[in-house]
């Protein structure tokens, strides 16, 4: 089995875009990890994808804002980027539980 380098170079060579690899564990299943492991991947193809974002996580509030509605912000965030690109989920069913979203 190839490496995820391996194969990360290959796709971005044979389908000729850039590609934004977030490998995933059983922390995956930490809202606030995901997002600021997801925004890392995204940041390696438009730099300022989720700079704010990452404040708001990472910054102790009263009432923080809800998954929802990061994500929803992250996603009008990545419509901003012109270029066609690839996100791979790598391993997302070692980080499923029953309480996280399945994309089958």
């Amino acid at each position: 089995m190839k490496n995820g380098s391996t194969v990360k170079k290959n796709l971005a060579r044979c389908c000729r875009r850039p590609v934004a690899w977030l490998s995933l564990d059983e922390g995956g299943n930490d809202p606030t990890r995901f997002l600021t492991y997801l925004i890392a991947a995204l940041q390696t193809i438009d730099v300022n994808i989720g700079k704010d974002l990452l404040g708001v996580l990472h910054t102790p509030q009263p009432q923080s804002p809800s998954t929802e509605s990061i994500l929803t912000i992250l996603l009008i965030e990545i419509t901003t980027i012109t270029d066609s690109f690839i996100l791979v989920l790598d391993d997302y069913h070692r980080g499923h539980h029953s309480d996280k979203p399945r994309m089958d």
